[in-house]
């Protein structure tokens, strides 16, 4: 209570000090050093597991140091554990400065803002930002995705606005396996099951034992990355699904359990795990062990994937993945996801904590890497020169190198003994990402499956992961927890160990009994009023 009580009084002199914002001079360019003197932030920030160096140790945060005069203090947190970690800090009386690259859900920021545990930005970045002022006036649709139903701005996103961030997951089979058995790249699921089979049957890997084959592999379905999801296979049969368990049809909100379509994918995955075609694993593995079955001189199948990288790290010595089409039913029908409402917005991936020592400095630091320019290319992928260029003078044309001028691999583990890659904020649009020309084999690939067959499938609609205001977010929470454990519980449990038509009308009457058509309601609601304002 003393918490809660201290937050909401810091956020209000938070609001009275913006009355001083509005009396600054405007920041027209960003000057350096951002602070007069020397100051100390701490960060709270996730780790991926294939990190070369922890963020104190990158090459560019270290310079960006210098450069500005703020000194970060890194608290790591491996991006396993992120989600459990950050609701107990979020909760604790001890917060960092800056809340950097790990989200929270759009609801949740609303909420802590509301508690005064996160600052509103609105005026912070009217007042001392450049760059994110600037690309907020020219895209009305991202300020309206990134604001609270309070009207207020609690977290800034990261952006790659990439055309081949359009859909979710792109399907990856192994084309060595394929070769191996004389077998035709799958089309239809009636192909696709029988391609899984040749697998398990036929020592498809070539090691002489016909029983450790791993014909299909997905990460945790407890993830909320939908490029690996095994709901990302449920568009077989005409349903797109994914951690909300929701879909937009016709500007009608649906949940996916209800449909035909979600019964007849459980009743196959459980076909594939009873015959061992799917990796029993697929429940519960991390990325890391996921990665090194895929790298292993064994290799998988298939898997779902953002690009063949994601397999073999575009080293083919054992095993050659290829994109393929996505599977269509036997009829031809196919269906896929779309990543998020708007391509490539990771929301609330920069927040400011109500214990922020300078929230203004705080803001500034951010500003430099969402320029849409070379500074956002450079803090994603590292040095110009380097692990990308500029193909020509004018500057209308650059590329992400596949090797660094030393012959180095560029990857994760390279670029992250500079800066974050993946993990890092930056705002890069897509007017910038058309200067980009794919040169690495895997991007090229990614590029054209992703625009090309997946994109000709994808849905039309879907939810935009916009906050809900304060009561209708207490009681969306109330029943969204609860419901979602249960739908994912049940689900691992029917894929695992069958189930009867009497099991799944109990399974969707349990459904109905947890809120299932009060929660439709509200999803229903909020999403009428997003697409009216």
């Amino acid at each position: 209570m003393f918490k809660r009580t201290l937050c909401l009084v810091l956020s209000a002199l938070m609001v009275l000090s913006c009355f001083s914002f509005a009396l600054a001079e405007e920041a027209t360019e960003i000057t350096f050093p951002l602070v007069d003197e020397p100051l100390t932030l701490t960060f709270m920030a996730p780790r991926a597991s294939d990190f070369a160096n922890g963020y104190a140790d990158m090459k560019l945060l270290n310079e960006y140091e210098e450069m500005t005069g703020i000194h970060i203090e890194w608290e790591e947190v491996p991006s396993s554990g992120w989600s459990e970690k950050i609701q107990l800090v979020l909760n604790s009386v001890d917060l960092p400065d800056v809340i950097y690259s790990g989200g929270i859900s759009t609801s949740d920021a609303a909420r802590y803002g509301k508690e005064g545990v996160l600052l509103p930005l609105n005026d912070l970045i009217e007042n001392y930002t450049v760059n994110i002022k600037r690309l907020l006036a020219s895209r009305p649709d991202l300020k309206k995705l990134i604001t609270a139903p309070d009207g207020n701005i609690y977290g800034l996103p990261s952006i790659d606005e990439s055309l081949s961030t359009q859909v979710a997951g792109v399907l990856g089979m192994n084309m060595t396996w394929l070769e191996r058995l004389g077998l035709e790249v799958p089309k239809t699921l009636d192909e696709f099951t029988a391609v899984l089979r040749a697998f398990k049957e036929q020592d498809a890997n070539g090691n002489g034992d016909p029983n450790d084959e791993i014909p299909l592999s997905l990460r945790s379905t407890s993830s909320s990355n939908r490029t690996t999801w095994i709901g990302s296979f449920f568009g077989m049969f005409g349903v797109v699904d994914d951690e909300t368990h929701i879909m937009v049809k016709d500007g009608k909100i649906i949940f996916t359990p209800e449909q035909e379509g979600f019964k007849e994918a459980l009743e196959y995955f459980h076909m594939l795990y009873a015959e061992g075609l799917l990796d029993p694993e697929s429940f519960t593995q991390d990325d890391s062990t996921f990665y090194a079955k895929a790298r292993s001189a064994e290799g998988i199948g298939a898997s779902y994937c953002f690009s063949t990288f994601d397999l073999d790290q575009n080293d083919n010595t054992y095993n050659n993945y290829d994109l393929i089409d996505p599977i269509t039913d036997n009829e031809g029908n196919a269906l896929v996801n779309l990543a998020v409402y708007i391509a490539g917005v990771s929301q609330n991936r920069y927040m400011i904590t109500a214990d922020c020592k300078d929230p203004v400095a705080a803001i500034k630091w951010i500003d430099y890497w969402c320029d849409d320019w070379e500074n956002a290319l450079t803090v994603r992928f590292g040095y110009e020169g380097d692990s990308w260029e500029w193909l020509n003078e004018e500057k209308t044309q650059f590329t992400e190198r596949a090797q660094t001028p030393n012959g180095d691999t560029v990857n994760q583990a390279y670029v992250s003994q500079y800066t974050p890659y993946s993990l890092a904020v930056m705002w890069e649009l897509q007017d910038l990402w058309r200067l980009k020309k794919n040169s690495a084999p895997y991007f090229i690939e990614r590029a054209e499956k992703a625009n090309g067959s997946y994109r000709a499938v994808a849905v039309t609609e879907m939810w935009p992961m916009v906050a809900f205001d304060d009561e209708t977010n207490e009681r969306y929470a109330e029943i969204n927890t609860d419901l979602c454990a249960y739908v994912e519980n049940t689900m691992c449990s029917f894929m695992v160990n069958g189930f009867t038509d009497g099991e799944y009308d109990a399974f969707v009457t349990k459904c109905h009994d947890l809120g299932s058509d009060e929660l439709v309601q509200i999803y229903q609601t909020r999403y009428d009023q997003f697409m009216a304002e």
